[in-house]
């Protein structure tokens, strides 16, 4: 019996010893010839099995080094110091921009009160110590024929933008001139027939600026001092004010606001906005 490669068997039996090698020999050679010389190395050296996932790279597995990681951060620290100046300057620009909006919207929302009522209405600046914010509301005389002596509440407590003070400065302002006693001056408010509680803390103080029937400002009773100046900064519980800085300050960091006696209409006078 032989085996050839091709898994051929070949069996003689019954033939003698010679017959059978000879016919062995021949049907090895008809039947199992040797392999090429390829196919001997294919055979004693097969190839591995072929994956369908490419192998990676030497390049893809490089990460960065140390060095490189230092040097970036390094350039966006510089980035960030260069541009924080200019980010602040934006932020206290809009927080101005915002309380000078606030206030020349609420001054015309009075006058118009004032003349589609026939009644006084007066508008109330709060200025208080940090951390809380400046803030201003409208009140308006009750109707003549309600027997309630509170005021109209036409709207809350207006928080000026954090950072913002109404500024008191010169003397010649609406801020220099405080609340008139109970039921006296040229407005008579009263400040016990509001509907909230006007009572201040240690360092605060309320102003007042009234529009009469006319729609005319009718206080203060000063046309030197309907003036209003808007800065940036803090007040302690002393009612000492802390402005910005001396230099932004003289570069000018305030907006300052006029009121027309006659008209009743605010303009913005001076702006670094």
């Amino acid at each position: 019996m032989a085996r050839c490669r091709n898994e051929f068997w070949v069996t003689l039996e019954g033939f003698g010893m010679s017959l059978a090698g000879y016919v062995t020999l021949t049907l090895r050679k008809a039947i199992c010839r040797p392999p090429r010389y390829g196919q001997i190395a294919t055979l004693l050296y097969p190839m591995p099995h072929q994956s369908s996932i490419p192998p990676k790279s030497k390049k893809a597995g490089k990460g960065f080094s140390l060095v490189e990681l230092l040097a970036v951060m390094a350039i966006i620290a510089i980035m960030l110091a260069l541009l924080a100046p200019a980010v602040t300057g934006l932020a206290s620009t809009a927080g101005r921009k915002g309380a000078v909006n606030i206030l020349m919207n609420t001054f015309e929302q009075a006058r118009v009160a004032a003349l589609e009522s026939g009644r006084t209405v007066y508008v109330l600046l709060y200025r208080r110590t940090f951390p809380d914010q400046d803030a201003i509301m409208v009140l308006r005389e009750p109707d003549p024929i309600s027997t309630s002596k509170k005021y109209d509440q036409l709207t809350r407590w207006i928080k000026l933008p954090a950072g913002v003070l109404l500024h008191e400065v010169g003397g010649s302002n609406i801020l220099s001139q405080a609340l008139p006693p109970t039921g006296t001056g040229t407005t008579g408010f009263d400040p016990e027939n509001s509907p909230i509680s006007l009572k201040t803390r240690n360092g605060e103080s309320l102003n007042l600026l009234a529009f009469n029937p006319y729609g005319q400002v009718s206080f203060p009773t000063d046309s030197k001092k309907l003036m209003l100046i808007i800065s940036e900064g803090v007040r302690d519980n002393n009612g000492t004010e802390a402005l910005i800085s001396a230099k932004k300050e003289r570069a000018g960091g305030f907006e300052i606001i006029t009121l027309r006696r006659y008209t009743g209409r605010a303009s913005l006078e001076v702006s670094t906005l």
